[in-house]
This record gives structure tokens, sequence and C-alpha cells, in this order.
């Protein structure tokens, strides 16, 4: 397989990563939304699952930073 083939086809995986990973996030999102509702009364937020959620957000998007950076040299290298 030629290295174009190769980059076209990684291309494609990496964009449905992207996609999955976009709607993971917007997931995770509303959820720490919810836990951090302002009408809840500080007693009642349950700081271990905000942090948690906020944990995993951000390796989410620490993976979703490197997936663009990868889209972005794949299409240097296209030139498309």
């Amino acid at each position: 397989m030629s290295e174009y083939t190769e980059n076209l086809g990684r291309r494609v995986e990496l964009r449905e990563e992207k996609s999955r990973l976009a709607a993971e996030i917007d997931a995770l999102r509303g959820d720490l939304r919810s836990l951090c509702s302002p009408i809840l009364d500080v007693d009642d937020l349950n700081g271990t699952k905000i942090a948690n959620l906020g944990f995993s957000l951000n390796g989410k998007l620490e993976r979703l930073t490197a997936i663009n950076s990868k889209l972005a040299a794949i299409k240097e290298i296209l030139g498309r």
C-alpha cells in the first residue's frame, strides 16, 4: 500500500475517533453541568464524582488535541 493511501486511511480513522471523542466530551460536559447545578446547595455537591468526571474530561480533551495535531499533519502531507 502506498504512503498516500495509508495517510488517507489514517485520516478516516482519526476523523472517526474525533467524532466519537467529541460525543463523549459533550456527554461528560453535560454530566458535569448537572452535578454542578446552581440550584443545588453546596452541601449536595458530590466532590469526588465531579473530580473524577473532570479528570476524565481532561484526558479526553488531551486526546482530542493530539488527534487534531495528527489530522493537521496529515492534511499538510496530503495537501488538502
